[in-house]
């Protein structure tokens, strides 16, 4: 997609934004929005199988460390799908590896 000002403002319009549509879009570009990003125990909890870029994220690894490290066996993994191609990390060994297990109950942030 072209970025011209031909492109987005048809010759011989006139562009002219509001005084406040331009003071939003200062003070978006000084402070863009940021993402939030859950804990590692809440992206874990409830969750029994995770998906591979899921996992990564958990781990704040690329998805190419993350398969290098299903390959290497240093994760546990479940086959899912018709042909069991596809991978989902179980998500219980991945909280004791993380500390997020309750030692207790076993619950993931268990009292």
């Amino acid at each position: 997609m072209s970025t011209y000002p031909d492109d987005i403002i048809p010759p011989g319009d006139i562009f002219d934004p509001d005084p406040q549509d331009i003071d939003a879009l200062l003070d978006r570009a000084a402070n863009p929005p940021q993402r939030v990003i859950e804990s590692p125990l809440e992206m874990l909890a409830g969750r029994v199988l995770l998906k591979v870029d899921e996992f990564a994220e958990i781990m704040r690894i690329d998805v190419s460390t993350a398969y290098k490290m299903i390959r290497a066996g240093s994760v546990d993994v479940a086959h899912v799908g018709e042909n069991g191609h596809g991978i989902r990390v179980k998500a219980q060994p991945l909280a004791r590896m993380l500390g997020a297990e309750c030692p207790h109950c076993g619950e993931i942030g268990g009292a």
